[in-house]
């Protein structure tokens, strides 16, 4: 059994100078035999910027950009 990563965005948004971020959860199993494992991203133009493995690092993350 393969890989099967899901994404769902929860919100986006952009900084004073105009750039624009999605915030993303993902979802990873990597095969039956294991747990699921999740995690954060903030992604600017299809690159990820940031990863983070709980909710509150990620908001603490987001504090950093504004």
């Amino acid at each position: 059994m393969s890989e099967q990563r899901t994404e769902r965005i929860l919100f986006c948004f952009q900084k004073e100078s105009g750039e624009s971020f999605e915030v993303k959860e993902v979802t990873i199993k990597p095969s039956g035999y294991h747990y699921t494992q999740k995690h954060y991203e903030i992604v600017s133009e299809g690159n990820v910027v940031v990863t983070v493995g709980r909710a509150e690092e990620l908001l603490n993350r987001i504090g950093e950009f504004q």
